[in-house]
């Protein structure tokens, strides 16, 4: 099975010869990069994992984050940001917060990994993990209270779904 996918030209720098020898060897694919075009070969689920170790390369997501992805337990989610380049801006300040404060609350409560890149929010973590996570980021999308979220966290706290 072969796969192609285009990685944006900025992060084309860090899909660096190590990484993709390390996602080659972990996985058993073969890959093929020529400036931003990525083409993936092999078999079954490996080549699933390995487009979703290069899909969280290319929204935003540091190599050994997206090798979170190698443990089956792991998935990735892309939320994309709706609106015009102003309204993108203000909802991905939203998610980040003051020095990255409320991103790095998600991934605290969470466990998960979140990266907010170009027009989307990724996230990285198991699988009841990642749907807390971007239910947290899609009430900020659609405009609810930092505290709204907060509270939501508490809640899941208390019912000891969250740590």
């Amino acid at each position: 099975m072969k796969y192609s996918l285009l990685l944006p030209k900025e992060r084309e720098r860090v899909l660096k010869k190590d990484v993709i020898e390390k996602i080659e060897k972990e996985l058993g694919v073969k890959i093929h990069k020529k400036e931003n075009e990525v083409e993936i070969e092999g078999e079954g689920l490996e080549v699933l994992k390995a487009i979703n170790v290069i899909k969280a390369i290319a929204n935003g997501f540091s190599p050994e984050n997206a090798f979170l992805l190698f443990d089956e337990n792991n998935v990735l989610e892309i939320i994309e940001i709706p609106g015009d380049k102003d309204t993108r801006t203000r909802i991905k300040a939203r998610i980040i917060g003051k020095n990255g404060l409320v991103r790095r609350n998600i991934e605290r409560y969470t466990n998960c990994k979140v990266s907010v890149y170009e027009k989307t929010v990724s996230i990285i973590g198991p699988l009841e993990k990642v749907q807390i996570a971007k239910e947290a980021i899609e009430m900020l999308i659609s405009g609810k209270k930092h505290s709204t979220m907060y509270k939501y966290f508490e809640a899941l706290r208390r019912k000891g779904i969250l740590e």
